[in-house]
């Protein structure tokens, strides 16, 4: 089966959290790891969970030894202990028994699986389904194989064509011993057994016959025990539903660990995010079933069809490979640091930044050298190869070896110790990068990284040419060859902007900050690309920004420009409540590329005229031509004969300055005199600048939704309430910092907290100190929002306070009962309105 039995999961679990802990501990301790491990005896826990024999739909907790489970199903409580979390987290696991009957689903199996998706989502819980299976279960009935009877062709003719509703049969040799019907006698109809679990119903559904002075029992329909069938079907219905609601409701995560087929293969792909075992297929129909349909012998394994290399990694279905099993706990476990331990709470964040082992405070070392570099280097930094001259021999010995002069094996050893490796820091922490879909859509690099501590999605641009393959189909004569074409970096193509839609649709469910390192010069609108739907893949990436709950941040790196459409739906305006672009120095930004805008709004003419009034020599010739009489043809024809060669002379270099002047308009410095970028973010210190702006938007984004709850407003009133929050800050900041005399009307004027307190970090380390002033002025929100009803309510009664007082007192009668209180406040009890 190629897989490990379900009840050797929490060993490897355990084994891969340990080496996630040795991991950590090496790096907080720069490189050198202890063998200890704190939580030695309680690092992880799993507590296995059956269906209530009293309600289907509830889970009890169970303790028995591995193996005893009657149902191809289990169920885990995983509770553990992580470096992000080392007071514990929890998480819930299904997983398939291929070992028990062979992993399929039936009933009971889907039952089982849907209480788990189920009280996932109820407690906000990640959900990990572990798939080997073989889909959904089939079976005969076995009460009646071992006791149906055959009717045939040759028994006599009249009782048969009596009993057939005279249906002629030829007497021929062929159709001698055709079966006519299936039966069962007497006795074995009567020996049948019911099925219990449907109401005591007959596993059969007979017509009565009587056949030479027997009875006989015409089998019209074999019903069976409930569950060997088309309901099964229905199950598999049931949990497909319940894994897309998951997917939606809180994390969720599957890895194929054994082939998945039918449901199996759709419930890893409703679950989203898929981590893929290379020898484990994800497969609809198995290879032997397709070749029976195709009448010919065409797959040779499940792998062509359905194997992570070859098909689920590069058509984006498999978001992560892995070798063995023991490789894949540990992917789910790290996948799972990047997430808050259940949906709809916030992420820790490590406030004792001296602890972290990549400090924030820190300039960002690496620098894309030319154009075209490897866009990771960005984000998690890169090993440069450093070259030692110590000595003017050890100089010459390197000479040697370069012009290869000298023994190959002893000029090697000295080239080694000569050379050095030296890491070059990118913006995130060093080792903290994931990427994700690697093989899908290669234009496009998303993944998952951290900033000082803080998860976060990350999506770049591949500025180099990739090649886009599709395999061949040996099902399909014309398709039965490979095919492949090449795509130039830095353009969005249908299939990159899916993924670039579908990254941020995924990082906006796993509640992460987004940091986009935007490099695109546009959308490839050939007729190939727009057939294919390149316009439909790329308004996704404006559908989910403009939902999105969590800081985003557009950032052009050095060299990178964003030009066209690129620009369009990268835009901040798209979602201002956490959108902010910013730029680094040497970045570029406009509606077309200098050559374009030059072909168009810089041409022949505007280029002359601009020979004309800037090269003394052509001003000297104009100045000629003006005084020659128009009598002194032959005078005129030579200086505009003159003229014409200087022209032709400087076109290339008037084509130069027209393109540095289109050039001038795309410089970071214009995006923010402009307003179309918030500021310019030097590349060298950016990592630094965007922690702690993502750590004051963090408290922002926190403080405006409690707000927003506390005014009784919906999201798209944010504005409100972001306002508030600002009065808050400008007030406390004033009192606090500045000991301000300044009046409530006088702060209220001010339009952002941002411009009394601009320095981020300085705003994070304040607000650390006005916990309780906030909680504070949440109560004057919540009482003034009151105030507000209460009036609206007023207003509706015309001022009649006798109506007010009649409905505050059914009101406050309601509660009083539903809180179990037995008084009942009378009128003369209630604040009078008037």
């Amino acid at each position: 089966l190629q897989t490990t039995y379900v009840y050797d999961w929490p060993l490897l679990f355990e084994k891969a959290l340990q080496a996630i802990w040795y991991e950590h501990k090496t790096r907080q301790q720069n490189g050198c790891a202890e063998t200890d491990l704190p939580f030695e005896h309680d690092l992880i826990r799993f507590d296995e969970y059956v269906l209530d024999d009293n309600d289907s739909q509830s889970l009890v907790k169970v303790e028995r030894a591995p193996g005893l489970n009657e149902v191809a199903m289990v169920v885990w409580k995983v509770s553990m202990k992580t470096p992000e979390f080392p007071s514990g987290r929890q998480f819930i696991i299904a997983s398939n028994d291929i070992a028990n009957k062979m992993g399929t689903f039936s009933l009971t199996e889907d039952a089982l699986y849907y209480a788990a998706c189920m009280w996932a989502q109820r407690e906000g819980l990640p959900f990990v389904y572990l798939s080997a299976n073989s889909g959904a279960r089939i079976d005969l009935s076995p009460e009646v194989m071992n006791v149906f009877k055959v009717a045939w062709a040759h028994d006599d003719e009249d009782q048969h064509l009596q009993h057939t509703a005279a249906h002629a049969f030829k007497k021929s040799k062929e159709t001698k011993y055709e079966p006519v019907y299936l039966y069962l006698d007497e006795e074995a109809y009567d020996a049948l057994p019911t099925d219990e679990q449907r109401g005591g119903r007959r596993l059969v559904n007979v017509e009565k016959l009587q056949v030479s002075g027997k009875t006989r029992y015409r089998i019209r329909d074999i019903v069976g025990k409930y569950g060997i069938g088309v309901e099964n079907l229905s199950g598999s219905g049931l949990i497909a539903g319940a894994t897309s609601r998951a997917a939606q409701n809180t994390f969720t995560l599957s890895y194929v660990t054994g082939r998945s087929v039918g449901i199996g293969a759709y419930l890893v792909r409703l679950g989203q995010r898929v981590i893929q075992k290379t020898d484990s297929p994800i497969l609809l129909t198995g290879y032997v079933a397709l070749n029976n349909l195709l009448g010919k012998s065409v797959y040779i394994s499940n792998q062509q069809i359905g194997g992570a290399e070859e098909i689920m990694m590069p058509n984006g279905v498999t978001h992560c490979q892995v070798d063995d099993d023991l490789e894949g706990a540990y992917q789910i476990l790290k996948w799972l640091s990047y997430i808050p331990s259940k949906q709809g709470q916030a992420y820790p964040i490590e406030t004792n930044l001296a602890a972290l082992s990549d400090p924030v405070d820190r300039d960002v070392m690496y620098f894309p050298e030319s154009d075209k570099y490897d866009p990771r280097c960005l984000i998690a930094g890169d090993e440069k190869n450093i070259v030692l001259l110590g000595t003017t021999q050890q100089s010459q010995e390197l000479k040697e070896e370069m012009d290869g002069d000298g023994d190959d094996t002893g000029g090697s050893t000295k080239l080694s110790n000569l050379v050095t490796q030296e890491w070059m820091s990118g913006v995130f922490d060093r080792d903290s990068w994931t990427e994700y879909l690697a093989s899908w859509a290669p234009a496009v690099v998303v993944g998952r990284a951290r900033l000082g501590g803080i998860p976060c999605g990350v999506i770049a641009t591949e500025t180099r040419t990739t090649t886009h393959v599709i395999p061949p189909d040996p099902a399909l004569e014309e398709s039965s060859t490979e095919s492949s074409f090449s795509q130039p970096g830095q353009v969005w193509y249908p299939d990159s902007s899916f993924k670039t839609s579908q990254a941020i649709r995924d990082f906006k469910r796993e509640q992460l900050p987004l940091f986009i390192l935007a490099n695109w010069r546009g959308f490839s609108g050939g007729q190939r690309d727009m057939f294919h739907e390149v316009l439909k893949y790329g308004s996704y990436i404006v559908d989910e920004l403009a939902d999105y709950q969590q800081p985003v941040f557009m950032y052009l790196p050095p060299t990178a420009e964003l030009r066209g459409g690129a620009w369009v739906v990268l835009d901040s305006l798209i979602n201002d409540r956490v959108m902010e672009m910013y730029a680094a120095e040497h970045s570029k930004a406009n509606v077309l590329e200098p050559t374009g805008t030059v072909g168009l709004k810089f041409r022949k003419r505007k280029l002359l005229a601009t020979m004309h009034r800037i090269d003394p020599q052509l001003v000297s010739l104009d100045d000629k031509l003006k005084r020659a009489g128009s009598n002194d043809e032959k005078s005129v024809n030579e200086i505009r004969s003159e003229i014409e060669n200087r022209e032709r002379g400087l076109f290339p270099i008037y084509n130069k300055i027209a393109l540095m002047y289109a050039q001038l308009h795309d410089t970071p410095q214009r995006m923010k005199d402009v307003g179309v970028i918030k500021q310019v973010v030097f590349w060298r210190h950016s990592r630094r600048f965007f922690y702690w702006r993502l750590r004051r938007k963090l408290i922002q984004t926190e403080c405006v939704n409690a707000l927003l709850k506390d005014m009784s407003l919906k999201n798209e009133a944010w504005k409100q309430a972001l306002q508030k929050f600002d009065v808050f800050v400008c007030s406390q900041f004033v009192k606090t910092e500045a000991k301000s005399d300044k009046s409530n009307d006088e702060l209220n004027d001010i339009q952002s907290s941002e411009q009394v307190v601009p320095d981020n970090q300085t705003f994070v380390q304040w607000m650390k100190t006005q916990t309780d002033a906030f909680v504070k002025f949440r109560v004057q929100v919540q009482q003034e929002s009151l105030q507000n009803k209460l009036q609206s309510m007023a207003n509706a009664f015309d001022g009649d306070s006798k109506q007010l007082q009649q409905l505050f007192h059914r009101v406050l009668s309601q509660r009083n009962k539903s809180n179990g209180n037995g008084k009942v406040l009378e009128s003369d009890d209630l604040v009078n309105i008037d």
